[in-house]
């Protein structure tokens, strides 16, 4: 019997993301997704996006102090599965999925 198996826990992944003015997010996920954000100006934390599945978010990155991307995957090189693509524009409050 593998006793380690009986034992292992799922893992979490996290990928961190600070806009110039402060405003921090923090993309985890491992039987689900998640995306908490926090405002520079706020003490609290939110979670704007829950995800039901796994796919994680990869290229959290602030281009400006409101606007920031996320990829949701997983992306594959198979046309058929590019991953999806989110925006924000209000520091992370606020996400929308966007086609390209």
């Amino acid at each position: 019997m593998n006793l380690s198996a009986r034992y292992l826990r799922p893992a979490v992944a996290v990928a961190l993301a600070a806009s110039p003015s402060g405003d921090l997010l923090v993309g985890a996920w491992s039987e689900g997704t998640f995306m908490y954000a926090k405002d520079a100006g706020q003490a609290k934390w939110s979670m704007p996006v829950g995800l039901d599945t796994a796919g994680g978010w990869d290229d959290l990155a602030f281009v400006s102090g409101q606007v920031a991307w996320a990829v949701y995957g997983p992306v594959s090189t198979l046309a058929s599965d590019p991953g999806q693509l989110f925006v924000t524009r209000d520091g992370g409050q606020y996400w929308r999925r966007i086609t390209v």
